[in-house]
Order: structure tokens, then sequence, then C-alpha cells
């Protein structure tokens, strides 16, 4: 804090984060005297697990406000595990660590997903050993399906299942996020592309843009629809319906979705790095310890996670 130039002490000065960011307890903003040499001493800062660009934006009374830009890599996990009945999947091969995950059955085989850190696509079939089963390129994937996953290169969407092949993209629209799902016969793909709209193909067919700017995040493709986030909110497209609001100071980072006979189970990963569940579209309850970093299919009640580290 200056004034004329010069260093000011008793000052109050707030600073403010933006995009996920946020300080040690949870808030989006802070205030703090500065010192004798004008500064003041900020608490830690939580980086949100997708990583991306925040500004840092200090204010004061009777002065001009001052921001800066801070960005950060997505984090990444090195144990892959789910919350029903805490199971864990075997260690994951060396100095690679998982980037995404996800979990599909096809009776009665359960098959396990993750996208390492190399850009290849790994399997785990009933929680046996991991095995690569792509080449290089992968950036994003979701539902497992019929024994197979949902993937994207960033400028194409296909699924392991037959090979199968999706339109192209819009012109100059990259996928930043896929999900799938089939209600009846029809089957229901998504992609949330980098111009921050969602995109529907119905049974294969051309790309629709079907919602307005601002979604951040999609997942579970359900009754036809898709469930979202636009960071501080959550919805679901399918009767265009709503969820409570978030923890004040808490901004959603990942979610996923899915019901165990007449109970539906919703989980949204918070930008403190602590997993949150809704049952029924009832208030968020905070269900795990800090240090979750992604989430993908809900699943017989729980949710399959990866964590930062075996802890």
């Amino acid at each position: 804090m200056t004034v004329g130039g010069t260093p000011t002490a008793g000052r109050s000065v707030t600073t403010t984060l933006s995009d996920g960011y946020t300080f040690a307890d949870g808030t989006t903003a802070n205030t703090q005297v500065s010192d004798g040499s004008g500064r003041v001493n900020l608490p830690s800062i939580n980086v949100p697990s997708q990583g991306g660009s925040g500004v840092l934006s200090a204010s004061t009374a009777s002065a001009t406000s001052a921001s800066a830009s801070t960005s950060a890599a997505p984090s990444s996990s090195k144990l892959v595990g789910a919350s029903w009945g805490n199971t864990a999947f075997p260690a994951l091969p060396a100095g690679i660590t998982a980037t995404d995950v996800t979990i599909g059955a096809q009776d009665p085989t359960l098959y396990a997903y993750f996208l390492g850190s190399d850009g290849y696509l790994y399997q785990s079939v009933n929680k046996g050993a991991w095995a690569k089963v792509s080449p290089a390129g992968v950036t994003h994937i979701s539902t497992a399906f019929d024994g197979g996953v949902l993937y994207s290169t960033g400028t194409t969407v296909g699924a392991s299942w037959g090979n199968t092949a999706f339109p192209a993209l819009p012109a100059g629209v990259t996928a930043t996020d896929v999900t799938i799902g089939a209600q009846g016969p029809t089957l229901y793909a998504y992609f949330l592309g980098s111009d921050g709209y969602l995109y529907q193909s119905v049974n294969k067919g051309a790309w629709a843009k079907v919602s307005p700017a601002g979604v951040t995040h999609i997942s579970t493709a359900f009754d036809g629809g898709v469930l979202y986030s636009t960071g501080t909110t959550v919805g679901a497209s399918w009767g265009n319906t709503a969820f409570p609001a978030l923890p004040p100071g808490v901004t959603a980072t990942d979610l996923t979705i899915g019901a165990q006979g007449p109970t539906l189970y919703c989980y949204f990963l918070g930008s403190d790095g602590y997993l949150y569940q809704s049952i029924n579209k009832g208030p968020w309850a905070k269900v795990s310890p800090a240090g979750v970093t992604h989430i993908s299919t809900a699943f017989s009640g729980g949710v399959l996670f990866a964590l930062a580290s075996a802890c």
C-alpha cells in the first residue's frame, strides 16, 4: 500500500480471488491492515483442482485498486478408489498420475478407467491391474458404457465400444468435457465447448447447441438430459432441475450423479478439495477428507474418486 509512492501503514486492504481460487478458510475475500512497509500478509491460497487462471485484486478506500493474474496446472492424483465399501483399485503404473476417472458395468464385469498424465487411457477389469488401452492424445473421458468409454481428443469425440465415431465438432470449437447416456433406445451424447456452450448429439447425429453460455462442467447424462454446473450453481437439464445453493465461498470444480433404487445421489467436488453430497436434491453435506482431485460416476450410492495421495 502506497500513498503518493510512499509505503503507508495502517490502511485496510481487501484482497479478492476469482475462478475457484480461495483462501485457507474457504472464502474469496480477505482484509488485512498494511504494515510499515505498506505490505499485507495474506493467508494461504487454495488452488482449484482443475487449475487454470485467476485474478487477485486488492483495493482500499479512496485509492486505486490493483490486480494481478495467477495460474496453476490441474491437480493430478496418485490413488483411485470408490466410496462404496471404501473400494481401492491397484496402484497406478509407476510415474503416472490420474487426470480423470470413470467406471461402468457390463454385467457381471466392472470396468474402471483413468486418463493418465501421459495422455494414455488405462483400464482395470474387475479391479484388476491397470492396462494401457489407447494411443496417446486422449484429453477427456466420461461414462463407461457397454464395457467401453466415451472420450475426446479435444478436437474429436468417440467411443471405444465398436470404435464409435461422432460427427465433427462445430468449426473453431474444441471439447473441454464429454458425457453420454441412454433413454430407452435413444442415445444422448454431450460435449462442453471451449466457447462455454453445451452441445448435444442424438443417436450420433450432428451436434446442436443446447444451452446458454456459462456452463463450466458437465457430468452424467440421465433421462435424456445432463447434469451441469456453472461453477457457482449445480442443475440438471431434465425438468430444469435445480439443486440447493452451494456452501458459502465454495465453487464446484467437478460433479456427478447416480441413483440407487428410489434414491438420487448427487456429488460435487468443491474448490476447497472436499467432496459434497446431496441426497434427493437435499442440502449439500461434506462427505470426504480434503485432497480429492477428480470424481466420476456415482454408483451403488457412492462415487468413484481420485486422491492427491494415498493418505
